[in-house]
């Protein structure tokens, strides 16, 4: 056992940059985190949901190393319309919206809600965007 009374120049310092070889590998070990700062790292994956998230560590003796956000997942929705019947879907990130069949479906944007309108019977796809034309929603519209 190592007394520090006699090695007055032992410190979690020294110990830590005398274990760490020069590339500096060892450093981002868990251990070299907890003898330099007394915290661990820690990585975190967000999961965004059209709105800010925030996150902190999950400990008082942690600190958050990386963060993953992973993409917001696609919503696939089926709906059905008569000839001239409307749909409004509402979110505060819709951007732009198109329709791949016009003549089946149309679709129109005021604000934050996406209108679906039936044209004629048939199927066709409405996909919702957001402002980075991340595609947010695919709305499966069949109209009799």
């Amino acid at each position: 056992m190592i007394y520090t009374f006699q090695y007055p120049n032992f410190t979690t310092l020294r110990y830590a940059e005398y274990m760490c070889d020069r590339d500096g590998d060892i450093s981002r070990m868990p251990t070299y985190q907890w003898l330099v700062f007394g915290k661990l790292p820690e990585s975190q994956t967000l999961y965004p949901a059209y709105s800010e998230v925030y996150s902190t560590a999950n400990g008082a003796n942690k600190y958050i190393s990386d963060v993953t956000v992973e993409p917001i997942p696609v919503t696939n929705t089926s709906v059905s319309l008569a000839v001239g019947a409307t749909i409004a879907v509402t979110n505060p990130a819709i951007h732009d919206a198109i329709s791949s069949d016009l003549a089946i479906a149309t679709v129109s944007i005021v604000g934050t809600t996406a209108t679906i309108t039936g044209v004629a019977a048939g199927t066709t796809t409405v996909t919702i965007r957001d402002a980075a034309e991340d595609t947010m929603q695919i709305i499966t519209v069949t109209v009799a």
